[in-house]
């Protein structure tokens, strides 16, 4: 039986968790992920930030998770959405051009959370980001270019 585009890709991620990513991908993905941070620094003090940065902090205390360069914490749901708004509001990042994907800080924003929630490694964090590229770019690709063109 033919197995499904979903079903290959969870495969594929699978395989490679558990194998380990080449070096070169690993290498990849941290300068990726090096080059991320530092462009969201300047992201910090712009309005949408600050409200969004308000919004995930006024809940009460529940699973935590870093909101970066502000100092605070959040829902890890909530600090990955500031995080990922800290990624893309300057436009500073990555992208594939052809997809038109801005696939580091699509995918590194739940990455972090999810890392933090369960404690997971450094270099668990480059795998994780890696093979969630992939993935990303790999549903993309099918999608394109009909995807980008109708708002995706």
């Amino acid at each position: 039986m033919n197995k499904t585009v979903a079903e290959r890709l969870v495969n594929f991620a699978l395989a490679q968790a558990q194998n380990g990513i080449p070096d070169d991908v690993a290498h990849e993905a941290k300068r990726l992920l090096l080059n991320q941070l530092k462009a969201s620094v300047a992201a910090t003090d712009h309005k949408a930030i600050e409200i969004l940065h308000n919004y995930a902090t006024a809940s009460g205390p529940s699973e935590q998770a870093h909101v970066l360069w502000l100092g605070t914490r959040a829902e890890a749901a909530k600090a990955a959405l500031v995080n990922g708004a800290l990624f893309e509001v300057l436009d500073f990042h990555d992208t594939y051009i052809p997809c038109f994907m801005h696939a580091t800080s699509a995918v590194l924003p739940a990455v972090l959370a999810a890392a933090e929630l369960g404690g997971q490694s450094g270099r668990d964090i480059v795998t994780a980001l890696a093979l969630g590229m992939e993935v990303e770019l790999a549903c993309a690709a099918l999608l394109m270019p009909t995807a980008y063109y109708r708002g995706y």
